[in-house]
């Protein structure tokens, strides 16, 4: 068992990683690592917030069928076809309206507006 202590997790417990571990973000590199070492990534699903939710993370758990939801920080997800962040919260703008896009290998990144906010989510689409 790993357990996650900031910064200092993988060389905490000399955690090798893999190449595609290698060229991620340092908190999606925590998450990847944390999801190897379950016993049974195919029944596993993982739920985060906005710090550790990445599209390369969400991508690499895909990869090794292991479903993933969770927020995500609007400069982590590149540059969909969605309604800017300031548009969707404006006042004119319905609380529940939603705007989501999704891409060929089944990972779904939506905007959904609520109270005065609107929240990024990122998740997989089962298939």
């Amino acid at each position: 068992m790993v357990l996650y202590q900031g910064k200092t997790t993988l060389q905490a417990h000399g955690l090798p990683l893999s190449p595609e571990q290698e060229v991620m973000g340092s908190t999606s590199q925590i998450v990847s690592v944390l999801a190897s070492t379950m016993s049974s990534s195919t029944t596993t699903a993982i739920f985060a917030d906005n710090f550790f939710t990445s599209l390369e993370l969400v991508r690499y758990l895909k990869d090794i069928n292991c479903r993933y939801t969770g927020t995500v920080r609007e400069n982590r997800i590149g540059k969909p076809p969605l309604k800017p962040v300031k548009e969707m919260e404006k006042k004119t703008v319905p609380r529940g309206t939603i705007d989501y896009v999704s891409s060929d290998d089944g990972i779904l990144v939506a905007f959904n507006r609520h109270g005065s906010r609107a929240t990024v989510i990122c998740l997989q689409v089962l298939q």
